[in-house]
């Protein structure tokens, strides 16, 4: 219990409260219009307090805690003799409004569907930094270069009026000390750049204690024990300051931590250890420029510029503002495929949604006969003939759209439709949100969801009543409806024809899912066996064959069968002039050795892929799901759907379509063994659990048996 109810508040935040930037069990962070009722200031006629100020806010989730989450069973002990209990309603549930702030900034994961958890900075409306959390910045013995890169980066986000203008300022930080790694601290002091690559870790145990365990701050303080002695580690709380080297090369960041102490000591004994530490004897310059890891430090800063900069820009549509420090390869693949030109468009990014506006019933009925535009229902009369609108004998009826924008008209559509379902005169084809108006919202109160479950009941009885009344219809004049729903479904599906061509639609529209592909005696014809919904097809399909010819020089004679394009030939080989070559495979039989015979001459760099398979060509373009292209030239009414042209199908991806999901193949299991004259054959039905067994044997053997 007290769990669900620490849970439901910032839930229902995400929902009530306007957009929520970051959600804890003691807080929410949310923006609000700027146009949001604040602050309330009531005078009062007290002397000593002449007004009172009512955070508008805070009073109402107040009000919505303790209507939705007061608990009216609590039990107060009052006497502990007789054991007795008080009951009474507890609610210890109370909002507190801070600021508004003038702006939070939220940095975000390199990983992909993870968010950082309360990691965020805000500022007052002065420009000051109200709260910091969860940064580098404010954590001991990170790198420095971090630290001072998040607290001056975080001031640039005040900066510009527009997302552009904010992410180009913010960008200027990160490319000042991006250059300044790249240069290698050239213009710095190498007591500043000891200050900003330092790492500072303290021991909280002694060296001994940890055994054989690896890190940084081990590493370097085994180093400490051999440069300055044993007494220098053998208590706990050694602060090791450290940098990251080069060398050794292919060692890991563990074996590459250097004390910065090496660096002040004698020039000899640093170049004693420093050749030991990074492996190399041969080197002779240890300059601290020389000796630091600077694609290590690069790829710490990078990865805070990630988080801070490039990752929030791009889900925010802006464009890369620090080119040098790549997106993830996640955020990239997602960039790629939202700014592709040839991806398909949401329904939603076509349409936009208009404000409603309510039409009352003499506009309805007016709308109603100026259109004339009859309803689906209406496109068949009683013989199944097509007709253009209601008939002369039934003039239309106009249908009233009812708004229940409000409480009352809500209620008054649910008191109609009450006496409706009551009186028995509900229009069985008639939607319930016609009787009776849009459905309540689920209230957090007990009268709001008390008020949508009489709602739902009434629109349950209503439905009830409307499949009984459409039942009734369906059995009159001997099966046959008489409305216009029976005329519409039998003109529909009257007739062998036109179950033809619905089936002809369903081939042409409908996902193949490949079972098999078999040759067929006829050269380039394939016999392909697909599976359709739950029904098993087989297909012709005419596979051309398909060749490329290299030429140094322009063909002169134009042809229908060759194609100029542009393919990466095998070792890289130019390509100036690359024809495909296409032509039927019984063409290809039969003039197989005059086709290569003219590819002999001097102007062909070379001939490919004459020795490709027809059926590899096949499943490498179809793969295992295909479909019909629309572009096909095929009408959607044509029964023509047994054979088709390799380049009239397409392959389709597994995330859209699904393949050979369980249980929609029955299989049958045949089994076969031979043994001089007799023969066992058995046939398995693992759906029926049955089988089959047939003993095939001469008479002779029979009777010794």
């Amino acid at each position: 219990m007290r769990c669900h109810i620490d849970v439901y508040p910032p839930s229902y935040a995400r929902v009530s409260v306007r957009r929520p930037l970051e959600l804890d069990t003691d807080g929410i962070w949310c923006i609000l219009p700027n146009s949001f009722p604040e602050n309330f200031v009531v005078k009062t006629s007290n002397t000593k307090r002449p007004q009172v100020t009512i955070s508008y806010p805070g009073a109402m989730l107040n009000l919505m805690v303790k209507e939705g989450f007061t608990n009216h069973q609590y039990q107060e002990l009052v006497d502990p003799v007789k054991v007795t209990y008080e009951m009474r309603s507890e609610n210890s549930i109370f909002f507190e409004v801070d600021g508004p702030y003038l702006a939070m900034i939220l940095p975000a994961s390199k990983e992909e569907g993870k968010k950082l958890k309360k990691r965020y900075a805000v500022f007052n409306e002065d420009g000051s930094l109200a709260e910091l959390k969860g940064f580098e910045v404010k954590r001991r013995g990170e790198l420095q270069l971090i630290k001072i890169f998040q607290s001056s980066v975080f001031e640039s986000f005040l900066h510009g009026s527009t997302l552009e203008e904010v992410y180009a300022s913010v960008a200027k930080v990160a490319d000042y000390w991006l250059d300044v790694l790249y240069s290698k601290a050239q213009n710095m002091p190498d007591s500043e750049l000891f200050e900003l690559v330092v790492e500072n870790r303290s021991m909280s145990r002694c060296l001994a204690d940890y055994g054989e365990q690896k890190s940084t701050s081990l590493s370097t303080a085994r180093r400490l024990a051999e440069f300055l002695g044993d007494q220098m580690v053998r208590d706990a709380g050694l602060s090791c300051r450290f940098i990251i080297s080069r060398k050794p090369d292919g060692a890991p960041v563990t074996e590459r931590a250097v004390p910065l102490a090496i660096f002040q000591a004698e020039p000899s004994i640093r170049k004693h250890f420093l050749k030991k530490w990074l492996r190399s004897s041969s080197q002779q310059d240890f300059d601290i420029r020389s000796v630091l890891d600077w694609e290590y430090y690069i790829e710490r800063l990078a990865s805070a510029i990630q988080k801070i900069i490039t990752i929030p820009a791009a889900l925010q549509q802006i464009k890369n503002p620090v080119p040098r420090v790549r997106h993830p390869d996640w955020l990239h693949k997602k960039l790629l495929e939202k700014n592709d030109i040839y991806k398909q468009k949401k329904i939603g990014e076509i349409f936009s949604v208009t404000a409603i506006r309510q039409v009352s019933a003499a506009e309805s009925f007016e709308l109603t006969q100026d259109s004339q535009v009859a309803d689906v229902e209406d496109l068949a009369d009683g013989k199944g003939n097509v007709t253009n609108g209601a008939s002369a004998a039934s003039p239309p009826v106009p249908r009233t759209c009812v708004m229940a924008g409000t409480k009352q008209k809500r209620g008054l559509s649910v008191a109609k439709g009450s006496e409706k379902v009551q009186s028995g005169t509900v229009d069985p084809f008639m939607s319930w949100r016609e009787i009776l108006g849009s459905p309540p919202p689920f209230g957090i109160t007990k009268d709001g969801k008390l008020a949508w479950l009489k709602f739902h009941k009434k629109k349950w009885e209503i439905q009830a009543q409307q499949r009984v009344s459409r039942a009734k219809y369906s059995k009159m004049d001997g099966g046959t409806a008489t409305g216009h729903v029976g005329n519409a479904r039998k003109f529909l599906s009257a007739g062998i024809g036109n179950y033809l061509q619905r089936t002809a639609r369903c081939i042409l529209t409908s996902a193949w899912q490949l079972v098999q592909v078999v040759e067929t005696d006829s050269p380039g014809i394939f016999r392909l066996w697909a599976l359709l919904g739950s029904e098993l097809h087989a297909f012709r399909v005419q596979i051309p064959r398909v060749f490329y010819v290299n030429q140094h020089s322009p063909r002169l004679t134009e042809d229908d069968s060759y194609r100029k394009v542009n393919r990466t030939l095998p070792r890289s080989r130019p390509a100036p002039y690359l024809y495909e070559v296409s032509m039927p495979e019984e063409t290809w039989v039969a003039s197989c050795n005059r086709i290569l015979a003219e590819l002999a001459g001097p102007q062909i760099e070379g001939v490919y892929e004459t020795q490709v398979p027809l059926l590899f060509r096949a499943l490498i373009q179809l793969g295992c799901v295909c479909s019909v292209k629309r572009h096909s030239g095929r009408a959607p009414n044509t029964r023509e759907v047994e054979t088709f042209a390799l380049e009239d199908l397409e392959m389709k991806s597994l995330a859209q379509v699904s393949y050979l999901e369980p249980g929609s193949i029955k299989h049958l299991y045949l089994f076969h063994q031979c043994w001089a004259s007799r023969a066992m054959f058995g046939l398995f039905f693992p759906a029926q659990r049955k089988a089959s067994i047939f003993i095939l044997d001469t008479v002779l053997s029979f009777k010794k048996i």
